[in-house]
């Protein structure tokens, strides 16, 4: 569960690191993350993958759809912040609408999200306006550089999440 002070800590952590920091400089710490997370889904089955502990929680497969959900939706979010274009909509616990055959397509689907981030940092940033902003359903309003950096945030519940699948009893063997 997060508390109020959770919120305002990492609120505090993304506008600050968003100010200090330029696209570049912001990649790595959000691309280290990524490759972590797609490091602890290597080498699962697809058994493994769509495994649930129960059947409300999520399988590692979804975990991953939903993550290659929220990416392409950040960088939809970040484009129309920069573009003054319309904002698209991206809720909490989207998996999406694309069932995919298994976690080697997942994973190329997340991967070529990942891509589409590493693409949109590469934009001459000094042309956004900073001040223009997002509201995040947790975070309230973000700018262009926050909503990229939140990524980083993102990944990291999802791979403690992954990391607890793996772990709970009835997880199959490889």
């Amino acid at each position: 569960m997060t508390t109020e002070d959770d919120r305002a800590r990492v609120r505090g952590y993304l506008t600050s690191q968003a100010e200090k920091y330029g696209l570049l400089e912001l990649w790595p710490r959000i691309a280290a993350q990524r490759l972590v997370f797609l490091q602890e889904i290597d080498g699962l089955t697809d058994a493994q993958a769509r495994w649930r502990a129960t059947p409300d929680e999520w399988s590692v497969l979804d975990t991953t759809r939903h993550l290659a959900v929220w990416t392409d939706g950040v960088v939809a979010i970040c484009n129309a912040l920069v573009s003054d274009g319309p904002m698209p909509s991206l809720k909490g616990g989207d998996l999406g609408t694309i069932e995919y055959a298994g976690l080697a397509e997942a994973r190329q689907a997340l991967t070529r999200a990942s891509l589409g981030v590493a693409s949109f940092m590469m934009l001459d940033e000094s042309t956004f306006d900073l001040t223009r902003t997002h509201q995040h359903g947790l975070f309230g309003p973000l700018n262009v550089k926050a909503w990229l950096l939140f990524l980083r945030i993102h990944d990291t519940d999802h791979i403690g999440q992954g990391q607890s699948i793996k772990q709970a009893a009835g997880f199959p063997a490889g």
